[in-house]
C-alpha cells in the first residue's frame, strides 16, 4: 500500500502558504520515474506505444504497453489501506441517483473553476487539447467520472482504477514533454504539481457537491462525506500526496478556499480556455433558444468573482432559465412528483448532452459513451420498446418510494404515523374489547386465526347480533390501523437503514426489502378483512377460513420482522456510538 491516511500523521489543522509553496515544487516521483525511464531508454517504439495508448484509448490495454509501464501499473493498482468500501458504495449510490447532474457539473463548474487557476491553466494552454479538441476532451472527462463512480469502479480490476492510473500516466508524460520543451516558466512551480492536482481534485469533489446544492438537489451529510472520501481514493491513485487529501467535507471546503485564494487570478490562458468551453457548450445546446445559456449556468455555479476572472459573459435573459433548470434537476434526482413528460425531459436533459459530446470526435479505439446497464436503468436512458415495461417494473421495485424522501421529511412523517398508529390501536382495541369471551379468548384475533369452518362458526355462534355489528365496526377501525401501522413500519425500516448505512452496508440493504414487506402485509391484511366481513354477514364455507388464517400468519410474520429490524438497529446503533 502507498502511504497511510491516519488523521494525526496525514493532515495538519490547516494548510498554510509555506506548505503549499513546497507542494508547487513537488510532482509525482513514482509516475515520473516510470515515464522518464521509458523516454530515456531511447526505445522510440515503446514511447510511441505509450503515447498512442494515452491519447487514443479510453482504457489502457496492458499487454500492448512497454514492460516498464506494466510494472508501474501493477505497483500502483491497489487501493490505500484507509479506503472505506462502505463509503465508496454510498458514493456510488449517490452517483446512481444524481449521476446526470454530476456529469454536467464538470463542464459548468469544475473546469471553469480550474481555468481560474492562472498558473495551473498554463499546462492546458500549452498542450492545447482542451482548446482545440474541447468536445473530445470533455467526453473523456465525463467517461472517467462514470468509470470511477459506477458500481465496482474502484473494486479490484475496476475500470475506475485503470482510468485513474491512465490520468496519472498522462500527467507524467505531459510533465516530461513540457520540461523538454523549454517553454515552462519556473515562477509557475512545477507543471501539474501537487497543489494543482489537489485543487483539481477538489473541483471534482467539493465543487461538484456545491453545484448540486445550487441545483437544489438534496445530498445528505453521509453521502457528501462518502463522496469526498471516494474522490480521495481516486486522488491517491492519481498520485496526490496524503497531506493534501482532506478528511471530511469541511476540510475539503477549507482546502478549496485556500487554493482558490492562492491561485485564482485573471489570465489570458484561462479566458481562452473558457471561451473554447462555452463555444462547445453552445454548439451542443438545442437550437437558438439556449444561446447564452452556458454563460449563465457557469456564472450561477461558480459565482460572479470567478466568472469575471475567466471572462464569462454577464447574465442575460437566460438567467430566468436557471430556476426552472434547477427544478428540473431536482425532479430528476429526487423523483418528486415525476410526471411522464417532465420525467422524460429531466432524465434526458443532462445525460443526452454528455452522450452527444462523447459520440462526437471519439476517434481511436473508443466505443460510444460507456455507461453500465445499471446506471442506464437508474437514469432512464432510451429504453427500447421491448424492454420499457420490464425496466419500469424493475426500477419501481428496486427502490422503495420512502427512500426518495429527504431525512427531515422522513422524520416528520414518521412522528405523525407513530401518533396515528397509537391512537388507532387504542380505538381498535376499545371497539373489539366486548368481543372477548370463552369461545373467543382473544376477541377479534380469535376470529381472524380460527383457521377452520368449525372454529369460525364456534366464535360467531358465541356472538349475538350486537356483537357482530361491533365486530364489523372493529374491522373498520382495523383497516385504518392497518394503513397507519404498515406505513409506519415501512418508513421506520427505511429510516433506520439510512441511519446505519455508513456502519453496516449489509444491514442497511435489508431495510427497503422489509419496507416492501410491510406493504405486502397490508395487502394481505385487506384481503383477510374482506373475507372476515363476508363470513360475518354470510355463510362460512371452506376455504375462506383457511385463506384468512394463512393471510394472517404471513401478515404477522412480516410485521414482526419489520418491528424486530427497527428495534434491533435502534439498540445496535446506540451501542456503536457508545464510547
Amino acid at each position: 500500500m502507498e502511504g497511510s491516511m491516519s488523521t494525526a500523521a496525514r493532515i495538519p489543522s490547516r494548510w498554510d502558504d509555506e506548505s503549499l509553496d513546497l507542494m508547487r515544487l513537488t510532482t509525482d516521483p513514482i509516475a515520473d520515474t516510470a515515464v522518464n525511464d521509458l523516454f530515456e531508454s531511447g526505445e522510440v517504439g515503446a514511447v510511441d506505444a505509450l503515447m498512442n495508448q494515452l491519447i487514443c484509448n479510453d482504457q489502457l490495454i496492458t499487454d500492448q504497453l512497454p514492460a516498464r509501464i506494466q510494472q508501474y501499473l501493477e505497483e500502483t493498482e491497489s487501493l490505500p489501506d484507509w479506503a472505506d468500501t462502505t463509503k465508496i458504495a454510498i458514493a456510488e449510490d449517490l452517483f446512481a441517483r444524481c449521476g446526470p447532474s454530476i456529469c454536467v457539473s464538470p463542464m459548468c463548474a469544475s473546469l471553469p473553476s480550474a481555468y481560474a487557476a492562472a498558473k495551473g491553466v498554463q499546462v492546458l494552454q500549452m498542450t492545447a487539447r482542451l482548446k482545440t479538441d474541447t468536445t473530445r476532451r470533455i467526453g473523456e472527462t465525463a467517461q472517467m467520472i462514470i468509470d470511477v463512480l459506477a458500481p465496482g469502479g474502484l473494486a479490484p480490476a475496476g475500470l475506475g482504477i485503470r482510468a485513474a492510473q491512465k490520468v496519472r500516466l498522462m500527467h507524467a508524460a505531459v510533465r516530461n514533454l513540457i520540461s523538454r520543451s523549454g517553454r515552462w516558466n519556473a515562477e509557475w512551480g512545477q507543471p501539474i504539481n501537487q497543489e494543482d492536482l489537489a485543487g483539481t481534485l477538489m473541483t471534482f469533489s467539493w465543487i461538484v457537491l456545491e453545484s448540486l446544492g445550487k441545483l437544489r438537489i438534496e445530498v445528505e451529510p453521509d453521502e457528501a462525506e462518502a463522496y469526498v472520501h471516494a474522490w480521495n481514493v481516486v486522488g491517491h491513485l492519481m498520485g496526490i500526496r496524503g497531506e493534501l487529501l482532506p478528511d471530511n467535507v469541511a476540510q475539503a471546503g477549507e482546502l478549496t478556499q485556500i487554493i482558490s485564494r492562492r491561485q485564482q487570478h485573471p489570465s489570458e490562458a484561462g479566458r481562452d480556455m473558457t471561451r473554447a468551453l462555452v463555444e462547445m457548450l453552445e454548439h451542443q445546446s438545442p437550437g437558438t433558444l439556449f444561446k447564452g445559456f452556458p454563460d449563465t449556468m457557469i456564472r450561477h455555479l461558480v459565482g460572479d468573482q470567478v466568472a469575471d476572472m475567466i471572462g464569462v459573459k454577464q447574465e442575460d435573459w437566460t438567467s430566468r432559465l436557471i430556476g426552472p433548470v434547477c427544478d428540473l434537476f431536482g425532479i430528476l434526482e429526487s423523483d418528486k412528483d415525476r410526471s411522464a413528460i417532465l420525467s422524460k425531459v429531466a432524465a434526458r436533459f443532462s445525460i443526452e448532452f454528455v452522450e452527444s459530446i462523447a459520440w462526437l470526435y471519439r476517434g481511436g479505439n473508443r466505443a460510444t459513451f460507456r455507461i453500465p446497464d445499471t446506471l442506464r436503468e437508474q437514469w432512464r436512458l432510451k429504453p427500447t420498446a421491448v424492454h420499457q415495461l420490464e425496466q419500469r417494473l424493475v426500477r419501481d421495485l428496486s427502490i422503495h418510494p420512502y427512500q426518495k424522501l429527504g431525512a427531515e421529511r422522513r422524520s416528520r412523517l414518521l412522528f405523525g404515523l407513530l401518533i396515528s398508529t397509537g391512537l388507532l390501536f387504542a380505538a381498535a382495541a376499545y371497539a373489539a374489547s366486548p368481543l372477548i369471551n370463552d369461545a373467543a379468548p382473544r376477541g377479534l384475533l380469535s376470529y381472524e386465526l380460527g383457521g377452520s369452518v368449525d372454529e369460525i362458526k364456534t366464535v360467531l355462534d358465541s356472538w349475538h347480533d350486537g356483537h357482530r355489528i361491533r365486530a364489523g365496526f372493529a374491522l373498520g377501525f382495523d383497516f385504518l390501523f392497518m394503513l397507519s401501522l404498515t406505513n409506519f413500519l415501512a418508513l421506520a425500516a427505511v429510516h433506520a437503514s439510512y441511519r446505519v448505512r455508513s456502519k453496516t452496508r449489509e444491514l442497511s440493504r435489508v431495510g427497503p426489502v422489509l419496507a416492501w414487506g410491510q406493504w405486502i402485509a397490508g395487502t394481505l391484511w385487506v384481503a383477510q378483512n374482506l373475507l372476515l366481513f363476508t363470513m360475518l354477514t354470510g355463510p362460512v364455507t371452506s376455504p375462506r377460513p383457511e385463506i384468512v388464517f394463512w393471510c394472517g400468519t404471513v401478515k404477522f410474520s412480516l410485521l414482526g420482522l419489520g418491528l424486530v429490524y427497527v428495534l434491533f438497529l435502534q439498540i445496535w446503533g446506540r451501542t456503536q456510538t457508545t464510547p
